[in-house]
């Protein structure tokens, strides 16, 4: 069990990195390319923590309010990605 847990953290890890350096690439310092990557896990996690709060109620205007603003990020990132 730990070794899957592992390899997949790992993965993370190395899509993280892969994002950065990306980032960095299109003129981006690393210490900002970080911020743009951790913005996005924080908006998941907080998405996930109230979901869960609200008892998987995805009507609750707390819950779109939040989706709506990851749903801008992912565009945003998306946008970025297609530049390329």
């Amino acid at each position: 069990m730990e070794r899957c847990t592992t390899y997949s953290n790992t993965n993370i890890i190395n899509k993280h990195l892969e994002e950065i350096v990306k980032l960095h690439f299109r003129g981006f310092s690393v210490k900002k390319a970080i911020e743009e990557i951790r913005y996005t896990e924080i908006l998941k996690s907080k998405l996930n923590k109230l979901i869960v709060k609200n008892n998987f109620n995805l009507l609750t205007p707390e819950v779109i309010r939040l989706s709506q603003k990851l749903d801008k990020e992912v565009v945003r990132e998306q946008k970025r990605k297609a530049a390329l």
